[in-house]
C-alpha cells in the first residue's frame, strides 16, 4: 500500500493499545484489572448531564460556530481571567473536539519543517508524534534523577533553546509522573519566550487534579509572555467527561484565527449537545472538581504506601494526575528484557495491565493509574507484587 511518507515515522498510540487489550482480555471473561487507563472512573456530574439532554430535547443539534458557541467561548475566557489575572477575550478561546486536537490545531498552526520543539520527558506519547507530524524536530530533555526522582525543573530546559526552537511544550501535572514544574523555572522560561520569540505551549489537563501546592499559573508569573503563551484545556478529567470530546486552547486571536481556519477544513465543529454541558460542567460543577481532588489525593497515599512495600521499586509521590510512576528498572535484564515485556508479563501472570515507559520516553518505569476504584487498586498492587517477587 502507498501511504503518505509522513506518517512513515508515526506510533500508535501505546496507552490505547494496552487499554484495548484490557477490554480484549475482559471480553473473553478473563479477571483482569486495568491500571493502564487514563480516565476518571466517576461518572459525569448529573447536572452536566441532564444539560446535555435538555440539549438534545431543545434540538440543539445542528452546526456551531468553527471556534465554538458564544456562551462557551465567554465563560472560559472569563474563567481565565479570573485564573490568571489577565484579560481573555472570547476571540482569543477556541473550543476543539477534546484537548488532544486543540494541541494538534496548535501545533500545525506553527510548526515548519526543521523547526525544534522541545518536549521535557518523559511526557505524554502523543507530543513528539504530532510534532514530527508538521515536519518539525521533538528535542527532549530529561528530568529523570536518582532513585527514579522526575525532578520538573524550568532551568533544565533554557540550555536546549537555540535559534531554532520554536515552542516548549510543557504538561503539568505531569501525564504520566504527575510532577509539576516549579514557579521560578516557569518564570524564567516566559521571560526567555519573550527575549527569544518562541512559544509555550501548556497542556493542562489535570490542572485541577493537585495535591499539595497551588497550579503555577505562567501568566501571573509574567503577565506580559501571554502572547507567547497557547494553553490548552479539557473538561475530560476535571469533569469526568472524556466522552463527551470537548477541550479548549487560549492563544493570541492571530493564532486562534489560524486555529479556526484549521478547525473549519477538518472537523467544522465540537459537537453542538458537549458544548452546552460544557458551560454547565464550568459554571456549575466546582463541587465535583473538589471531590475529585479529594479522592484521588486519598488513592494517592493509599496506593504509594502499598507500593513502597514492594522490594527493589522506587517511588515518589506524584504531586497531581492520577497516575503512579514507579522506577521498575531493577527487573529488566533478568527475566524480561525491557519493559515493554514486564509489562506484558505483568499481563500474563498478574492479569493486570499497565503502561511501559518505553511509551513516555523513560524505559525502566511503568505507568499505573489510580483512576479505578479502591478494591481494583489495592488487588492490582498486590498482584504486581507476588508477579514481581517471582523475577527477583
Amino acid at each position: 500500500m502507498n501511504t503518505s511518507k509522513r506518517l512513515e515515522s508515526l506510533q500508535p498510540s501505546s496507552t490505547f493499545i494496552f487499554m484495548s487489550k484490557a477490554m480484549e482480555l475482559k471480553k473473553k471473561g478473563i479477571d483482569v484489572i486495568d491500571l493502564s487507563v487514563g480516565e476518571p472512573e466517576l461518572p459525569t456530574p448529573e447536572n452536566v448531564k441532564s444539560a446535555g439532554i435538555k440539549a438534545i430535547e431543545e434540538n440543539f443539534t445542528k452546526y456551531t460556530p468553527t471556534a465554538g458557541i458564544v456562551e462557551l467561548r465567554n465563560i472560559i475566557a472569563e474563567d481565565y481571567s479570573r485564573k490568571t489575572g489577565v484579560k481573555f477575550e472570547p476571540r482569543e478561546v477556541i473550543v476543539t473536539p477534546g484537548s488532544k486536537f486543540g494541541l494538534f490545531l496548535s501545533a500545525l498552526a506553527l510548526f515548519d519543517e526543521g523547526d525544534e520543539v522541545i518536549i521535557p520527558s518523559p511526557y505524554w506519547v502523543t507530543y513528539p508524534e504530532q510534532v514530527k507530524l508538521c515536519g518539525a524536530i521533538p528535542v527532549f530533555v530529561s528530568l529523570v534523577e536518582e532513585e527514579g526522582k522526575i525532578n520538573f525543573k524550568g532551568e533544565k530546559i533554557i540550555p536546549y533553546i537555540n535559534e531554532k526552537t520554536k515552542a516548549v511544550i510543557l504538561n503539568y501535572p505531569s501525564n504520566p509522573s504527575g510532577s509539576v514544574i516549579d514557579e521560578e523555572g516557569l518564570k524564567k522560561l516566559c521571560e526567555l519566550s519573550l527575549e527569544k520569540g518562541f512559544y509555550i505551549i501548556i497542556d493542562e489537563c489535570y490542572r485541577d487534579i493537585i495535591f499539595e501546592r497551588e497550579f503555577p499559573e505562567a501568566l501571573r508569573l509574567s503577565p506580559q509572555s501571554k502572547n507567547n503563551l497557547i494553553i490548552i484545556g479539557s473538561l475530560s478529567k476535571s469533569y469526568s467527561m472524556t466522552g463527551w470530546r470537548i477541550g479548549y486552547t487560549l492563544a493570541s486571536k492571530e493564532i486562534i484565527e489560524k486555529m479556526e481556519i484549521l478547525q473549519g477544513h477538518s472537523t467544522s465543529n465540537p459537537c453542538s449537545i458537549s458544548q452546552k454541558a460544557a458551560v454547565e460542567a464550568i459554571k456549575n460543577s466546582s463541587e465535583h472538581i473538589k471531590k475529585v481532588r479529594e479522592i484521588y489525593w486519598r488513592r494517592r497515599d493509599m496506593g504509594i504506601k502499598l507500593l513502597r512495600e514492594i522490594k527493589n521499586l522506587k517511588i515518589h509521590p506524584p504531586e497531581g494526575a492520577f497516575y503512579f510512576y514507579p522506577d521498575l528498572s531493577y527487573y529488566i535484564g533478568k527475566k524480561v528484557k525491557d519493559t515493554t515485556e514486564l509489562v506484558l508479563y505483568l499481563i500474563e501472570d498478574a492479569r493486570v495491565v499497565t503502561v511501559p515507559g518505553d511509551s513516555f520516553g523513560t524505559p525502566g518505569f511503568v505507568r499505573i493509574s489510580f483512576a479505578v476504584s479502591d478494591e481494583n487498586l489495592i488487588e492490582g498492587i498486590k498482584r504486581i507484587k507476588e508477579a514481581l517477587s517471582k523475577i527477583e
